[in-house]
């Protein structure tokens, strides 16, 4: 990854989408990587993900973005595609003038844009973070039209950085089959250690993110199902606003919490509960946890993720309905 970015000490601007918080996380595990070579690292974003780079680097400069404005209100995939793509459309055309502002203000060297297809400058080089290069969605005609917007966004970066493996895909086909000549696999990112002297003294973790209402959802779900489970039991609500759902007394709850803790628990845990996000598959891989991913009803990726996984690497593929 540092062997495609120009040499010396580089100003660099990072920006995840605000789309759960598996965004902002991979853009840490680059950070990481970034500030151990001595670059100078600015962030930019909105939401929980702004938060959540802000609690691992409080010393950092920050500059809010934005928000897309997904919502996710509905289990048909079509139905959520254009009940969001308004939103996504004049998000690309705002944070585009965001960056060329930013741009002509901080001079960066490298802006590097995790999903946020407008946040690009012609002043420096500018590279899209993304391992959705080829869209797999339930239907042919939203594959069809997703796919050639999904090309002409990621065309117009200087670099795509795929964080997958080249040979043997984590993330099945949505990272192979496209046409794109300016492609780097960059390997999994994710800055989780493995810790082999770690003790399971956690009997069920929960870590829930992702898009409104669907996190709030699943979050009342699992509260209900499991709220008799004997054992500890930890909840990462991935949320910053508060709990609409009462949550038994003896759970250890974060709404937030920074990576180095993430860490540290799921490393503790006997059984976890999670959403099929690729960020949080590739920290469970990382430090060679198995987990149960749930995906979100409706969004093509993580559903896809759940199937092309199940049964590999320690996880099993559940739905929501799975939780009664």
């Amino acid at each position: 990854m540092l062997n495609l970015l120009p040499k010396g000490k580089l100003k660099i601007i990072i920006a995840p989408l605000n789309w759960g918080l598996g965004h902002a996380s991979r853009c840490l595990a680059i950070t990481e990587k970034l500030l151990e070579n001595g670059h100078e690292i600015i962030f930019a974003s909105d939401g929980d993900a702004l938060e959540l780079l802000s609690r691992n680097h409080p010393d950092k400069n920050f500059y809010e973005l934005p928000g897309y404005g997904l919502k996710y209100r509905n289990s048909n995939e079509l139905f959520s595609l254009l009940d969001n793509l308004p939103g996504i459309l004049k998000a690309v055309i705002q944070e585009k003038g965001h960056a060329e502002k930013l741009s002509a203000k901080l001079k960066p060297d490298v802006i590097i844009s995790d999903s946020r297809f407008g946040f690009r400058s012609k002043s420096c080089l500018s590279v899209i973070v993304s391992h959705q290069l080829n869209l797999q969605t339930k239907y042919s005609f939203t594959r069809w039209a997703g796919n050639i917007v999904n090309k002409f966004w990621i065309r117009k970066f200087d670099q795509c950085w795929v964080p997958d493996f080249d040979d043997s895909p984590l993330s099945g086909k949505l990272s192979y089959g496209h046409p794109f000549n300016h492609v780097h696999y960059i390997g999994p990112l994710s800055n989780f250690k493995r810790n082999e002297n770690s003790k399971n003294t956690i009997d069920l973790l929960i870590s829930l993110s992702g898009p409104e209402p669907a996190r709030s959802i699943f979050e009342e779900r699992l509260i209900h199902y499991f709220r008799h489970f004997e054992g500890r039991v930890v909840l990462v609500r991935g949320s910053s606003s508060k709990s609409k759902t009462n949550i038994p007394q003896h759970w250890e709850v974060f709404d937030l919490i920074d990576r180095k803790e993430m860490n540290k628990i799921v490393c503790q845990a006997k059984e976890i509960i999670s959403r099929s996000g690729y960020s949080s598959i590739m920290d469970f891989f990382t430090v060679g946890k198995s987990a149960q991913i749930v995906p979100t009803e409706g969004q093509a990726e993580q559903e896809y993720l759940a199937r092309t996984l199940n049964g590999k690497y320690g996880f099993s593929c559940k739905l929501e309905s799975d939780f009664k």
